[in-house]
This record gives C-alpha cells, structure tokens and sequence, in this order.
C-alpha cells in the first residue's frame, strides 16, 4: 500500500542527507547492509519523521532485522536500537 502523497524528501530532515540513510532509496541498502556488518558500538536510529510514509510494516520489520543482526554480533559489540517517531499535533 502507498498513501497518496506519500514522497521521499530526505533533503527536509537536518544531517539525514549527511550523517544517515533512507531505508526506502534502493541505492543505500548495500550502504547500510556493510556499515551493519562492521559496526562495533553506537546507537542506530530508525525514525519516522513524517507521516505518510511508504510502507508502514517497513521500518518495524527492519528494527526487528537489524536487531536480529546484532544479536547474532552481541559478542563482539555493543550497540543500540532505538525506534522512533515524530509526534503530529
């Protein structure tokens, strides 16, 4: 399902561009997919930064995904998952 409206503007979201990753830029995923396999501590945001978004089961299978990674890891780092979302008034 995508909600009408929904557009990718990473460009709108301070150091996203910068310092982040667009999960849904198809470009980025082997990006994300070595900086994974090689992080060693630090804390991983997954962020929902306005709504409508693409894919609403997307960015929950991917903490649980990237937790299951680093599980596998846990010997070897020290990391953490954070999940959150921007609150709409």
């Amino acid at each position: 399902m995508v909600p009408l409206g929904a557009a990718s503007a990473p460009q709108k979201i301070s150091g996203l561009t910068e310092h982040g990753f667009n999960l849904y830029d198809h470009n980025q995923l082997l990006e994300i997919r070595n900086r994974l396999e090689n992080i060693e501590s630090g804390k991983i945001a997954i962020a929902i930064m306005e709504m409508s978004y693409k894919c609403p089961p997307a960015l929950f299978e991917t903490s649980l995904l990237i937790d299951s990674c680093l599980e596998k890891r846990k010997n070897v780092i020290q990391s953490r998952l954070c999940f959150g979302w921007k609150i709409l008034s």
